[in-house]
């Protein structure tokens, strides 16, 4: 398991057998984002499996965040694995909704 955390935002990976799980929290923005693509990068270039994103703790998220879940998206599928929303806060469901990204992305469950 790798856990990083600042005040406002927090990232956890967890591996299992047959998917990566990671959990986010707080703000996802310019200044959280490079952080937040750090441990994507290390997601992709890890063992084999489905990613699911739980967005549930999620209280910001700008169109930077959204660039950088599409094209996490994108490598993970260029490879033959699946990104899976899990549990995506309203803010993330409004903001996906109003970017017209929402149907671009598997959702696993909602809480908006």
């Amino acid at each position: 398991m790798v856990t990083e955390a600042t005040e406002e935002f927090g990232v956890d990976v967890t591996w299992g057998a047959a998917e990566a799980t990671i959990v986010i929290s707080g703000e996802l923005d310019l200044a959280t984002c490079p952080q937040l693509a750090g441990s994507l990068d290390g997601v992709v270039d890890g063992p084999a499996g489905d990613v699911v994103v739980d967005l549930s703790e999620v209280t910001f998220l700008d169109s930077t965040a959204l660039t950088v879940l599409v094209t996490f998206r994108e490598r993970l599928e260029s490879v033959g694995r699946r990104l899976v929303l899990d549990r995506p806060s309203a803010v993330v469901v409004r903001v996906l909704t109003i970017s017209g990204l929402l149907a671009a992305f598997a959702v696993a469950s909602s809480e908006a």
